[in-house]
Parts: structure tokens; C-alpha cells; sequence
């Protein structure tokens, strides 16, 4: 009898133990699919439930850090980098890194011109890439009339965007929303996307200096590269790394 009761009680938490493993995948494939539809609050409340159970879950504390880029909160992305080069896998740490060295060519603006304190999560503003990414800074917030006029019949500095990708990054993954948006938004731009697991893919690799994924490759009319950078390049701070391109004499 007391071997039957024995048997039933483990029965039980093991169950527990299943039903609690299955929760927390639907949580944590909620918030994927809520980041993907750019629902990036509602993404982190998922991703918080994960973490309640799982503090130590890497793949999750990667999604938590974009989607606190996405929303202009620098201090609790870099936190959540910070864990996944911690506690993460392997898989993950150099995306992690990569992430972190993007946050600290980033400035968060306000409409005023001034700066946001990091990890606020009060931003209106989009991100803004440094000068070193290659975007326009302007010392008061405002844009340069001249530089947003793009003269009549002149075609675009930006020749060609070419993103190198693999199917087992996260990274990866994370910018395709952002891609597909930016090839509607820039018909003029050749968008292109290469499989770094596809050998035909190796020569390009080499040429471009690619070890991590996914790595965004911006090129001129005259086939000079404008732009190299590791890690996932993700919303408006995508674009304004684009529009600083364009917007250049």
C-alpha cells in the first residue's frame, strides 16, 4: 500500500513537473510570437513569467534584452545582454556581446534634443545610431533641412543592404520583421539576404569579414561598403541607420 501511495505521489509531481514545463513553453513561445508582431511590452510580460521560473533561461533573457532595445530602455537591455554572456549558451553569448557594443553606439532622443537616461524606459523618441554606426547627429536635435531634401531624380547613396543570417541565431530570427518592413519602406535599395550554411554563401562571407550572425552589410552606388555590423540591427534604429546613409552628399 505505502509503495502504491508512493507510486501515485511521484505520478503526481511528475505531472506537475510536465504541466509546469509545458506552461512555460507557451509562455515563452507567446512572447516570440508577440515580439515578431512588434507587441514587444506584451512580449516581456510573457518572458517575465519565464523567468519566475526559470531566472537562468539565456534564450529568454536575449528576447527580454531586445525587446527593451526595441522600446528605447538601454539600461535593462544591457542588463539582460549581460546575463545571456553570464548564464546564456554559447549559441547566444556572441549575439549577447554584439548587442551590448550596439547599445553603446546608441543615443535615445527626445523631440527637445535631449538625452535620456539609460534604462529609463520612458523614451518617445526612436533609437538613434551614433555617428560611428553611421546616422547624423545633430548637436540640437534638429535635422538639417538640407540633408532631408533628396534632390529629384537622384539615386540613393545606399545601393544594396545585404544581412547574413543563420537559421539557429536568435538573432537572426529577431530582424526579419524589421526586414520585411525596410524593403517596403526603401524600393529603391536591393535587399539581400544570404544563408551563411549555404557553401555558395562562403566567398561573400570571407569578402565581408562575417564571423557572427546575423551581420548587416550596407553598400554605395560605387560598391563601397558603407556600413559592417554584427548583431541584430532592430525597428527604427534600422532605418535611421539606413536614412543617415541617404541622407549623405
Amino acid at each position: 500500500m505505502r509503495r502504491i501511495k508512493w507510486l501515485l505521489s511521484s505520478a503526481l509531481v511528475l505531472t506537475g513537473i510536465v504541466v509546469g514545463q509545458n506552461v512555460l513553453a507557451a509562455d515563452m513561445q507567446s512572447g516570440i510570437k508577440k515580439y515578431n508582431a512588434k507587441d514587444y511590452q506584451g512580449a516581456l510580460n510573457d518572458f517575465k513569467d519565464v523567468l519566475k521560473a526559470k531566472p537562468n533561461d539565456g534564450l529568454c533573457h536575449y528576447y527580454m534584452a531586445m525587446c527593451n532595445q526595441c522600446l528605447a530602455r538601454i539600461g535593462e537591455a544591457k542588463l539582460h545582454y549581460q546575463k545571456v554572456i553570464d548564464v546564456g549558451p554559447a549559441s547566444l553569448k556572441a549575439n549577447a556581446q554584439a548587442g551590448l557594443s550596439q547599445l553603446d553606439k546608441v543615443t535615445v532622443r527626445y523631440g527637445g534634443g535631449s538625452s535620456a537616461s539609460a534604462g529609463s524606459g520612458t523614451a518617445s523618441a526612436p533609437l538613434v545610431v551614433a555617428s560611428a554606426a553611421g546616422a547624423k547627429d545633430g548637436k540640437d536635435g534638429k535635422a538639417d533641412a538640407k540633408a532631408e531634401a533628396k534632390p529629384e531624380g537622384k539615386k540613393p547613396n545606399v545601393k544594396r543592404i545585404i544581412m547574413f543570417y543563420s537559421d539557429s541565431s536568435p538573432g537572426s530570427m529577431s530582424m526579419e520583421s524589421t526586414w520585411d518592413d525596410a524593403k517596403q519602406k526603401y524600393k529603391d535599395i536591393e535587399f539581400t539576404r544570404l544563408n551563411v550554411a549555404d557553401p555558395s554563401n562562403a566567398e561573400m562571407i570571407s569578402q565581408y569579414g562575417v564571423s557572427s550572425y546575423p551581420t548587416t552589410v550596407v553598400i554605395d552606388q560605387g560598391g563601397k561598403v558603407l556600413h559592417n555590423q554584427a548583431g541584430a540591427i532592430l525597428g527604427d534604429a534600422f532605418s535611421t541607420m539606413v536614412d543617415g546613409y541617404l541622407k549623405k552628399k
